[in-house]
């Protein structure tokens, strides 16, 4: 068992999933990126209480520069070494990729020199494409998810997948996603 923590460091958002109440568009009130040393002083406060994984996650800020991605990874890494930077899904890689001019294995290929690890499958929603246009059409299709976790296990990353169920999906949705997942792992 892990015990684990959720905090976010942006609600800056240009994705406008319809499920979502997180989000804000950059300049709207209540919009906010925290910077990477108070991310670092909020998981530090968490390993006190025995946190032992961050799963770290926020919002397709277009602002953010690759190397903010990078020095959140580094120095958790080498500055709250007891816990595990379980950080960024497959829209935020892409996001941050394209913010940055760089492939998706180009990204996820610094973001593993700089240590880390392993990725959270959140974005997957539901892998059928019927469902993403209609709940978070600028997040791509369910290749384009399964192509980021491919990508990342070929590099040697560990992840998670996700399913956001009991929304607009019906069972065959939810066999379709189940079957995707199954069939990446088989690969």
């Amino acid at each position: 068992f892990v015990v684990d923590t959720n905090p976010n460091y942006t609600n800056i958002c240009t994705i406008d999933c319809i499920f979502c109440a997180f989000y804000r568009h950059p300049g709207e009130e209540g919009a906010y990126t925290y910077s990477v040393d108070h991310m670092i002083q909020k998981f530090k406060e968490s390993a006190a209480q025995g946190v032992t994984t961050i799963l770290l996650q926020g919002g397709v800020n277009p602002a953010l520069p690759f190397e903010y991605y990078e020095d959140m990874v580094r120095r958790t890494v080498s500055e709250v070494p007891e816990v595990h930077p379980h950080f960024f899904s497959t829209s935020e890689i892409i996001g941050m990729a394209d913010g940055a001019g760089l492939s998706v294995r180009e990204a996820l290929e610094r973001l593993w020199k700089a240590g880390l690890r392993s990725i959270p499958g959140g974005g997957a929603e539901i892998l059928s494409d019927r469902v993403k246009k209609k709940i978070s059409s600028k997040k791509g299709t369910s290749a384009d998810w399964l192509s980021v976790m491919r990508t990342a296990h070929e590099i040697g990353y560990k992840s998670t997948a996700t399913m956001m169920y009991g929304h607009l999906e019906t069972d065959e949705d939810i066999v379709e996603h189940l079957e995707q997942i199954r069939n990446l792992q088989d690969e």
